[in-house]
């Protein structure tokens, strides 16, 4: 996200201090993020940034 212009990384900042502070499951909140990071920097780069973290996202055996 450093190409992000700053106009953009402020009002992204502030949706993901409120999607914090929302009242919802937090799996519906991971969704929205997922939304609000596409949205930032493309769904290219959003499955590249979760293909190189999968492993590490999986609960461990």
């Amino acid at each position: 996200m450093q190409n992000l212009p700053v106009d953009d990384q402020k009002r992204l900042g502030e949706s993901l201090v409120a999607l914090r502070d929302m009242k919802m499951p937090e799996s519906v909140k991971l969704r929205i993020l997922a939304v609000y990071l596409m949205n930032a920097v493309g769904p290219d780069a959003l499955k590249a940034a979760i293909r190189s973290l999968e492993k590490d996202l999986r609960p461990d055996p």
